[in-house]
C-alpha cells in the first residue's frame, strides 16, 4: 500500500484557545471555516506531522514577522515514561536514586503488562 503525499493547506482560521506545557511550549485549539469532506481529510492527515506556520491577523497585511528558530521537541513514548517516571520519583521524595527507582518501576510496569497475557506466551 503506497503512502498518499500530504497536501498543503491554506485557510482562514480562528485561534480559540491556548495551554502551556511543562517543558514552555504552548499547545493551541482553532476553529476553520466550513470544510469538505476532502478538505478534511487533508487537514486530519497532518495531525502528528510535523508542520511549519506562518501565522498573521487577516485584517493587517503590514505586519512583522517574527521568526521563530527552535525546533519542536517531540518525544518517543518510552521518552515520555520516563519524564513521568521522573516526577513520580521527585514527587514521593524518594530515598532511592533514581537509576534504581526508574529501573523497579518500570519492572513493575513490565510484570503487570505480562499478567495481561495468556500465559501460554511464556
Amino acid at each position: 500500500m503506497s503512502e498518499e503525499k500530504h497536501k498543503a493547506l491554506r485557510f482562514e482560521a480562528l485561534m480559540t484557545g491556548f495551554s502551556s506545557r511543562a517543558d514552555h511550549s504552548l499547545s493551541f485549539r482553532g476553529v476553520t471555516p466550513e470544510l469538505s469532506t476532502v478538505e478534511k481529510v487533508a487537514l486530519m492527515g497532518l495531525q502528528n506531522v510535523l508542520c511549519e506556520m506562518l501565522m498573521f491577523p487577516k485584517d493587517e497585511k503590514d505586519v512583522d514577522v517574527l521568526k521563530i528558530e527552535k525546533e519542536v521537541v517531540h518525544k518517543s513514548p518510552s521518552q515520555r515514561l520516563r519524564s513521568v517516571i521522573f516526577l513520580l520519583w521527585k514527587q514521593t521524595k524518594e530515598e532511592l536514586p533514581f537509576e534504581v527507582y526508574y529501573a523497579t518501576t518500570m519492572e513493575k510496569i513490565i510484570d503487570h503488562l505480562k499478567s495481561k497475557l495468556p500465559h501460554e506466551v511464556f
